[in-house]
């Protein structure tokens, strides 16, 4: 899927939302194929599924990034 018509397609979302048309938004969100999405517009996928009441989707998303399996092999530093 490419960014614009991922871009294209969360907006339409967006609106339907906005509009109060709930279930023109979840039959929208639901064609948009998860496994898909690149990691910088999951933030926006994760909004989007938590304004619609799937939470759940958005946090299976978030899940890897915010929790990641492996850690860093040398933490972070302070900025001095």
């Amino acid at each position: 899927m490419s960014e614009f018509s991922l871009q294209h397609r969360f907006s339409r979302i967006h609106n339907y939302i906005q509009q109060g048309h709930s279930k023109q938004a979840k039959k929208e969100f639901n064609s948009v194929r998860y496994d898909n999405i690149p990691r910088e517009h999951l933030v926006t996928f994760a909004d989007l599924a938590r304004r619609i009441g799937q939470p759940y989707i958005a946090l299976k998303k978030l899940q890897p990034i915010i929790r990641p399996e492996k850690t860093l092999v040398t933490p972070p530093t302070p900025k001095s």
